[in-house]
């Protein structure tokens, strides 16, 4: 089975033609201002090099920022696993700890939180392991909101 994959990302549209499992062309070219127009001009270089059509394609997936706008995607997967939008705990004895806090962390990849003693590393850590909740915003994993998931 013919299948492709599209990525749109910041800086970067990318499409790839599989066979089976084999890689029978690929194209990388600058994301374009309209996310539509730019993974259209890369699937169409893609699916010449391949010498196929559209209408060959058996399924296909997007992927990145733009993963929405792929209008010839069957399937939009998220690469991100972890994200926070304006994360905050407060403890009523001490000061603000962590406020506001928005990150992004992706499949795949390793982190490093950094910073000195009291700088809140550990609360962060506890927030998304859901050990302390979350006073406002939100912490997701794959899309779902985790907020007070394990908490009791």
């Amino acid at each position: 089975m013919i299948t492709a994959g599209c990525d749109i990302g910041s800086l970067t549209t990318k499409a790839v033609i599989l066979n089976n499992t084999r890689v029978i062309a690929f194209a990388v070219a600058k994301s374009h201002y309209d996310p539509v127009v730019g993974v259209t001009e890369v699937m169409n270089k893609v699916l010449k090099s391949a010498g196929v059509e559209m209408k060959d394609i058996g399924f296909c997936v997007g992927t990145g920022y733009g993963r929405e706008r792929i209008p010839f995607a069957q399937k939009a997967v998220s690469e991100i696993s972890c994200h926070a939008k304006g994360a905050q705990w407060l403890m009523p004895s001490v000061r603000t700890i962590i406020d506001g806090v928005n990150f992004t962390f992706e499949k795949g990849k390793f982190y490093v939180v950094t910073g000195p003693n009291g700088s809140g590393k550990t609360t962060l850590a506890k927030l998304i392991m859901g050990i302390n909740p979350v006073t406002t915003g939100d912490i997701l994993f794959d899309g779902k909101n985790i907020n007070g998931l394990w908490t009791g």
